[in-house]
């Protein structure tokens, strides 16, 4: 058994995230400068911005509007991550090809995706479900994985 103190590791660089909530003007409209400058002041904190994730109604998004956020992101900040997220219902199966254009938005951007679940995924037991993360990691350089409930 290994203790909590042998498994540290002084001196190694944590990178700190943090979600960027997507705020919308008293019309009902994005406030673009209002998201523009909250993703510039979470990078000045020393974290690095999460778009386009639970935080920022992804799953209430038009694909469109989520470009317009990886790439106003990118204009802003070098380093950031943003969630990959692939619209299914429960009973659907993997949409592997869904998760690839997911993926590949974001990092044609220069950001990091992180994975939510979809229902296609979360069907997935045991062996099937790390086979599937597999498959699909062989094609990119990184992603994150993130746990989310099923609402």
């Amino acid at each position: 058994m290994t203790l909590a103190h042998e498994r540290l590791r002084p001196r190694r660089k944590i990178a700190g995230m943090s979600a960027v909530l997507l705020p919308f003007s008293a019309t009902g409209d994005i406030d673009w400068a209002g998201f523009e400058a909250h993703v510039a002041r979470t990078a000045e904190s020393g974290l690095v911005p999460a778009v386009n994730m639970d935080t920022g109604y992804v799953h209430s998004l038009d694909a469109a509007t989520r470009v317009k956020i990886l790439d106003a992101t990118q204009a802003c900040v070098d380093d950031f991550v943003a969630g990959a997220f692939v619209a299914d219902k429960p009973g659907d199966s993997l949409d592997e090809p869904a998760y690839h254009r997911a993926v590949d938005e974001i990092a044609s951007r220069g950001g990091t995706p992180v994975l939510f679940p979809s229902h296609g995924l979360n069907a997935l037991g045991g062996s099937d479900w790390v086979g599937a993360q597999a498959r699909m990691a062989a094609d990119w350089d990184s992603y994150l994985g993130f746990e989310l409930g099923p609402m």
